[in-house]
């Protein structure tokens, strides 16, 4: 809607009044959007504080169950599964840079290394 009237976040207010029908039929949708995405990133951020694993479980399976059997549904809960192992893990990796001391792991020692010298 926004390209084929030439709408931009520049607009006026004029500009948005004169389509304001079509564009508040996608407000919702991109609230609701938002709001899962919100949603996501909260749950992601309360189990990497807790790193309980039921919790953990629990909500990943929340979101794993689709509302109904249709393939949309089925898609939308395995993207949201995704997206909550992905904001869980920036959680975590946010939660270790803000500690104030971090678990320290020499920086020579890893996998690599150790075969090395093997």
């Amino acid at each position: 809607v926004l390209n084929k009237y030439n709408l931009s976040a520049e607009s006026n207010p004029l500009q948005l009044h004169a389509h304001a029908d079509e564009l508040s039929t996608m407000l919702p949708d991109w609230k609701a959007r938002k709001d899962v995405k919100e949603s996501l990133s909260e749950r992601a951020q309360y189990c990497a504080k807790t790193k309980d694993v039921w919790d953990i479980w629990l909500h990943a399976l929340d979101l794993a169950v689709p509302k109904n059997n249709t393939d949309e549904a089925i898609v939308t809960a395995s993207s949201c599964v995704s997206q909550f192992r992905k904001e869980l893990a920036e959680a975590e990796s946010q939660l270790e840079q803000r500690l104030p001391n971090p678990p320290k792991t020499p920086k020579h020692f890893s996998l690599k290394e150790g075969l090395r010298r093997i």
